[in-house]
């Protein structure tokens, strides 16, 4: 059985990542098992090899909140997890019997971390409460009234909230204010246009290989010289290029460019511009782009539509281009050039052929299995092939932004000397 999990980012205070939620489904509903249980499914979450094999891609070295019912603790599963690795989810509909509650203590005891799921005013099992070490908040099955009277009545100074459902900058403030200690949502990718800010500028030298890979007849010794006048730029791409791409070394651009073709490098170009434009503390924006970018290239390599993988690839990376530059999408369509077709798969126009690829990118990014199910079978995706294809693409982004915060490093060192 096939076991589909996707991972929501977790922030503090400072918008910093400090776990990540595995959201799960253990298959897409067409092959799907009536009969199998969420005990079972997580069950299978747990020792299926992918998540063995991929823990540490999936959350590296954050926690990982993972739900459990009441089968699944009075069984004792979770205690073949790190205990310094997972928080134990409790779903809110589990009733908390005396074997539950016994059970529950004991992990507590052995220092694992419990958070109880969707809690709302008129839970009714007050007296677990203090068993929990973090309260969850669904912002939007709550209210902020409701946000708002759970912190004024349970909030000490050792129990933490964290505030779910949170898909904008205004609800993100809005919690902080509260007294919210975590959040989670995709609000961090959304674009936050800050009046007196100055919006980050294109590189001319980036304009000028756009301009010069995008003509009908391609010259590659223009491109060369272009790259190898920016010296910085030139480094990080033959760095990332051997990191990734090919078995023997690659010395030169020219070289790159024989090896690889202009769309791989201009693939690669891509990625840099992307990371030299986000700002501190905005890691995971990078790290979302690639993890879209690669996804989208998997995706299409194994669809029905495999002529479209670097197009899909321009989606995925560039769908959050407006929080990167902090410009509107219009003006920043005016600045770089990319055809039609991503422009409008990245403002979701059903009309774009690259449209479902970057919808199955989506769905399954926010765990939204029955949008998953209708793109995939548009595209005439093996339902096995997806769960491979994310995980490759978390572990291939992963592997991207270390690369590029060694060379960072590497940087900030010679201008210390």
């Amino acid at each position: 059985m096939d076991v589909f999990v996707a991972r929501q980012p977790i922030f503090n205070r400072d918008k910093e990542i400090v776990a990540y939620e595995l959201l799960y489904r253990n298959s897409l509903k067409n092959f799907f098992d009536p009969s199998v249980s969420s005990s079972k499914a997580t069950s299978i979450l747990i020792t299926n090899s992918h998540i063995n094999i991929g823990m540490d891609n999936l959350v590296e070295d954050k926690y990982a909140f993972i739900n459990f019912d009441s089968t699944l603790i009075n069984n004792d599963i979770p205690s073949l997890l790190n205990k310094d690795s997972v928080v134990i989810e409790v779903l809110e509909d589990v009733k908390p019997d005396r074997v539950f509650l016994s059970n529950l203590l004991a992990l507590k005891k052995q220092g694992y971390k419990l958070a109880l799921d969707d809690f709302t005013l008129d839970y009714p099992y007050q007296n677990t409460i203090p068993l929990y070490d973090i309260i969850k908040v669904d912002f939007m099955l709550a209210g902020l009234d409701g946000a708002k009277k759970i912190m004024d009545k349970y909030k000490n100074g050792k129990r933490k909230f964290l505030a779910e459902k949170i898909e904008t900058v205004s609800e993100f403030n809005t919690a902080l204010d509260m007294g919210y200690d975590y959040f989670q949502g995709f609000f961090f990718s959304k674009p936050e246009i800050i009046q007196g800010k100055a919006a980050t500028s294109i590189n001319m030298q980036f304009l000028k290989l756009k301009e010069e890979i995008n003509k009908n007849e391609v010259d590659f010794n223009n491109i060369s010289k272009i790259i190898e006048s920016d010296i910085g730029l030139s480094y990080k791409l033959l760095r990332l290029v051997n990191s990734f791409s090919l078995n023997s070394q690659v010395s030169s651009i020219r070289h790159a460019l024989a090896i690889l073709g202009v769309k791989e490098i201009e693939k690669w170009l891509n990625f840099i511009m992307i990371s030299d434009f986000v700002a501190d503390g905005a890691d995971e924006v990078v790290r979302l782009s690639i993890i879209r970018s690669r996804f989208a290239e998997l995706i299409a390599e194994h669809s029905n539509q495999p002529q479209m993988k670097y197009q899909a690839s321009l989606v995925g990376l560039f769908s959050m281009i407006d929080v990167v530059m902090g410009k509107p999408f219009d003006k920043i369509f005016k600045e770089i050039p990319m055809s039609q077709h991503v422009k409008d798969a990245i403002t979701n126009k059903p009309t774009s052929p690259l449209y479902d690829m970057f919808q199955v990118v989506l769905s399954y990014e926010k765990a939204d299995w029955d949008t998953l199910d209708d793109y995939t079978s548009k595209l005439l995706l093996k339902p096995s092939e997806i769960p491979d294809l994310y995980f490759e693409s978390v572990s291939w982004a992963n592997k991207y932004v270390f690369t590029v915060d060694e060379l960072e490093e590497e940087e900030r060192r010679k201008n210390s000397q």
